[in-house]
């Protein structure tokens, strides 16, 4: 049941102090004023304000040149600042007050003034590390979510772009935008995102994104393949929204959720768009290959050294292996990823150092040992530089567990398994979508022109001026 203020100031006073802690956690400031005989209690949280703002606002209360009449609100006080609202909801107050915002409550009314004068602590915007394009902007998302809001808004100045707000999570209580494009984006398509906006219901959103994103899922956590895509480029939301897509942000992430996004629109890169059009071209028939190379070269090579095809000829190991392919192709996987996160979690005065030592150790010391054959090392080598080279690091670390999936079952049950494992893997793909929209698309169900538009760059002055027909299906079936 929703908690009002009543018409005690006192008891209001007393209510707020308790449950906001005033005195037992310091970053909480308030303090009380008196002006023409009323009182006010302003509350802030020191490190969200802007202090000359909440200066000249205070000075405004108490200098008495509000004039107000008893019972008349702070707003009807004529008080100046512009982004004054009004509440009688007391959690809505401590939210507001706990999210950096001005919280003043006031003698004599059952309503209490919320006023936006936060200030977050933030940093430059810089081009993403997992977004790097040779042309093109270099700037990128923040943890800000008003920043990234306003990066988006510097390349759409669409006056219906649409940014709808939300406080998610039981404690974390972030705020989280859904943008889109009102008359463009299927209503339906809005109704449906922001449906599942509202309902998230876990304890918090500390971990921002990831935490919304699976709650947009529909639940399919133990499922790799992404059904939307995360992005650090204000460009590609930009981008995304013009084809008729929603994008969500949430606040202290420098991430922005794009859906829908069906498997073959992952294969596309910012720099595509930076590029001229057969440049762009090439790079997502790159991408294509990489995919294919990333996911079956090892297994497909392991089978065929351990059950080897008469037709297919490869360049088989040079001499008998001291144990397992199959380990062999195993401990790679781990060892790969073991020397990545150390990479990752070092400090980068010694990164370099470390990525050559376990190069040297990997490379010379491990084949001399006999604890790897040659050929183990180069093929898992060109399949893990395969999939960082695919621009989506979602399906990227989907298809690397494919590619475990298959060697073991390679290695358990030979060319059956490599079957069974794709056919397993395509049945997946068939039954997934990604918010209504089917996962293949548009190879199953086929739609020839927006397949021709995946694997081939339009010039940006042809594209049409509508949204795509695909993103305009109703997420709940049908079309919208």
């Amino acid at each position: 049941m929703a908690r009002t203020f009543s018409s005690s100031y006192r008891d209001n006073v007393a209510l707020v102090n308790d449950m906001i802690g005033v005195g037992t956690s310091f970053d909480i400031v308030t303090k009380e004023f008196e002006a023409d005989g009323w009182h006010y209690t302003v509350y802030l949280v020191n490190g969200f304000a802007q202090d000359l703002l909440q200066l000249e606002i205070i000075e405004e209360i108490t200098s008495g040149a509000l004039d107000r009449k008893k019972g008349e609100s702070l707003l009807s006080g004529r008080l100046s600042y512009p982004m004054t609202v009004t509440t009688k909801d007391v959690d809505t107050f401590i939210v507001d007050v706990l999210s950096g915002q001005l919280g003043i409550l006031i003698e004599g009314t059952d309503e209490a003034a919320v006023l936006d004068t936060r200030s977050y602590p933030d940093r430059d915007p810089s081009e993403p590390d997992t977004e790097r394009v040779l042309t093109g902007p270099r700037d990128g998302f923040i943890e800000t979510i008003l920043f990234n809001v306003a990066l988006v808004r510097r390349r759409m100045r669409d006056p219906n772009l649409r940014f709808k707000l939300l406080r998610a999570g039981i404690h974390t209580k972030v705020d989280v935008a859904l943008a889109y494009v009102k008359g463009y984006t299927s209503e339906k398509l809005v109704d449906a995102v922001w449906e599942k906006l509202e309902n998230i219901d876990a304890a918090g959103v500390a971990m921002a994104e990831q935490t919304v994103e699976e709650a947009l899922s529909g639940g399919a956590f133990w499922n790799p393949f992404p059904v939307a895509r995360t992005t650090e480029r204000p460009d590609v939301v930009a981008e995304s929204l013009e084809e008729g897509r929603v994008a969500v942000m949430v606040d202290t992430s420098p991430m922005a959720i794009v859906a829908p996004m069906p498997y073959l629109s992952h294969l596309h890169s910012p720099e595509d768009y930076h590029l001229s059009a057969a440049a762009g071209t090439f790079l997502r028939w790159v991408s294509l290959v990489a995919l294919i190379v990333g996911t079956w070269l090892t297994p497909v090579w392991m089978v065929q050294a351990l059950h080897p095809i008469p037709a297919l000829r490869i360049i088989g190991p040079s001499s008998p292996p001291s144990y397992s392919l199959v380990a062999q192709f195993l401990l790679a996987e781990v060892g790969i990823d073991i020397i990545r996160r150390a990479l990752l979690a070092a400090p980068s005065t010694i990164a370099q150092a470390m990525s050559i030592l376990a190069a040297v150790i990997l490379g010379q010391l491990a084949t001399k040992i006999n604890l790897f054959t040659p050929e183990v090392l180069v093929y898992s080598a060109i399949a893990a530089v395969a999939l960082f080279a695919v621009p989506s690091l979602e399906l990227g670390m989907a298809h690397r567990l494919v590619r475990v999936a298959l060697i073991i079952l390679g290695g358990i049950i030979g060319w059956w398994g490599i079957i069974l494992g794709s056919a397993g893997l395509f049945a997946l793909l068939l039954s997934m979508n990604s918010f209504g929209l089917p996962y293949l698309w548009p190879l199953i169900p086929f739609d020839g022109k927006a397949l021709l538009s995946i694997f081939v760059r339009e010039p940006l002055t042809h594209r049409a001026k509508g949204p795509k027909r695909i993103l305009r299906l109703d997420p709940r079936g049908g079309t919208a």
